[in-house]
């Protein structure tokens, strides 16, 4: 069965982002789900504060 999942998430830095992926809960069940997350596509981009939140709208955008 396919199924899609859309997160965003908004980070202070590239650093931040690599720091949570890699500690506490996160890092174990993300190697737990390695298999059924292996077509996954992650996108980043520059955003200020008054840009947030990002628009669902922009997201698919994002990922082309």
């Amino acid at each position: 069965m396919k199924r899609t999942f859309w997160t965003v998430s908004a980070w202070e830095s590239p650093e931040a982002l690599k720091a949570f992926a890699h500690s506490g809960n996160h890092a174990p069940t993300s190697r737990g789900l390695a298999a059924q997350m292996r077509d996954s596509k992650f996108a980043s981009w520059p955003a200020s504060s008054d840009a947030l939140p990002v628009s669902w709208a922009e997201v698919p955008e994002r990922l082309r």
